[in-house]
């Protein structure tokens, strides 16, 4: 059995292209996206909302909520809270990344559930004033 080759660039592993000024860019088309799906349908049966979260830091979620929760009209009756965040190592993907989307989607179909994904700041980043493009979203530090 041979030993699997080093990686000899982790930033072009990871699709991530390090500008002079020390900011990154990463490869939107790495990774599939998806965008959110507000309008149900027989074969959307969950629905997704971007929320800004915070203007000043670029910080948004994705809700996801049942079709079933939105036909109940004025019903009373309480949906559970699941809070998702996503996976990538604090450095690659976002909330909109299509696997992430997909198994969110699920969840929220399947447990009944409220789904709420939030974005957070993916390293690396020290300088608060750097920008980073992920999904061809600007996010700043």
């Amino acid at each position: 059995m041979s030993e699997p080759s080093p990686v000899s660039d982790p930033y072009a592993h990871i699709g991530i292209v390090k500008n002079p000024d020390g900011s990154i860019t990463r490869d939107p088309t790495r990774f599939p996206y998806a965008s959110a799906t507000p309008d149900p349908s027989p074969v959307n049966t969950v629905v997704s909302k971007d929320i800004t979260v915070s203007h000043s830091n670029s910080t948004w979620m994705r809700l996801y909520v049942p079709v079933t929760a939105l036909n109940d009209g004025v019903s009373s009756k309480k949906l559970p809270l699941v809070v998702y965040y996503h996976g990538g190592g604090f450095v690659i993907c976002s909330v909109d990344f299509k696997p992430f989307h997909d198994f969110c989607n699920r969840m929220a179909r399947e447990l009944n559930a409220v789904v709420a994904s939030p974005s957070y700041r993916l390293a690396p980043g020290t300088d608060s004033r750097r920008r980073t493009t992920t999904g061809g979203r600007s996010e700043v530090y």
